[in-house]
């Protein structure tokens, strides 16, 4: 069931689009990994999901986000009190939102994301991985049906990572949408059922996980000091090739090493080196921001 419709979504400040003309769906259960440099507009796009911010052009349509405790988010640095303990943040919380406080939900709440134990604690003596675990408790009160996540694991040790990545996985699988921003992009590969990938405020790519892992089979990297040739070669043949740089070249793995390496003898290619790899989400970014054709 769609949950979230953007429509022409833009967002200027001054002459600068921050979000340029976006048109996004989020379903229920989906979650959505929201990928993108410094800059490219994750954070501007999450406040105007979340209603933080109202767009220049363009709208956001909501179904079945009734109440002000169904879309919840944590944008940038988590707001805490960091002079109270976890259980008193989270009831301050809980009255802010006008929500009854039931203690055994909020300690449920804080175990589910391992900090029951350390409840009465102030939270100013919390590592930043601890309080960032916090403002997911906290957004978690209300049982929200949308959830945007920005950078929740920034900070996080590796259990911290584990942590969340579960909590997540939890969340979605019991029908909670959830768009989350990470630079650890390996994670986010772990946990993602589907990718929007964004570059100068505008969507340049969008593919269910399905999708991702269809098309970013494993390539061929060939290293030579002919890359232009051998690149040359492999496109006049019908490979998907691509020249990575002056001495390397990368191509799909749709013939074994042996085919290529006599297909590159055949035009006069010396080859230093061969190596086969599956490339990973932040490999698969990288290629599309170079203009790669990614499938």
């Amino acid at each position: 069931m769609q949950i979230i419709k953007a429509t022409n979504l833009t967002k200027q400040y001054s002459f600068v689009k921050a979000v340029d003309n976006v048109n996004l769906t989020i379903e229920q259960g989906e979650v959505v990994g929201l990928v993108g440099k410094n800059g490219s507009g994750k954070t501007t796009l999450i406040k105007l999901l979340s209603n933080v911010a109202l767009p220049t052009f363009g709208t956001v349509e909501r179904f079945a986000l009734d109440n002000p405790t169904d879309v919840s988010a944590i944008i940038e640095s988590p707001a805490l009190y960091k002079n109270l303990t976890a259980r008193q943040n989270m009831k301050i919380r809980c009255k802010l939102l006008g929500l009854p406080h039931d203690q055994q939900y909020v300690d449920k709440t804080l175990e589910l994301v391992g900090l029951f134990a350390q409840n009465k604690n102030k939270v100013e003596d919390y590592s930043l991985g601890m309080q960032q675990r916090l403002a997911i408790a906290l957004c978690l009160l209300g049982r929200p049906k949308f959830l945007l996540l920005d950078e929740p694991i920034n900070g996080l040790d590796p259990q911290g990572i584990k942590e969340v990545r579960e909590l997540v996985q939890n969340l979605s699988a019991s029908g909670v949408a959830i768009l989350i921003s990470s630079h650890i992009l390996s994670e986010l590969s772990q946990i993602a059922t589907r990718y929007v990938f964004i570059d100068k405020g505008r969507i340049i790519k969008e593919m269910t996980q399905e999708q991702f892992e269809k098309i970013n089979c494993g390539r061929m990297r060939l290293v030579t000091n002919q890359a232009g040739l051998a690149f040359s070669v492999l496109k006049e043949q019908g490979f998907d090739a691509q020249l990575v740089d002056a001495k390397v070249v990368e191509v799909a793995t749709v013939m074994n090493v042996t085919d290529l390496i006599v297909l590159m003898s055949q035009h006069d290619v010396k080859i230093d080196t061969v190596s086969v790899a599956k490339p990973s989400l932040e490999d698969f970014y990288l290629r599309l921001l170079n203009g790669g054709n990614n499938g």
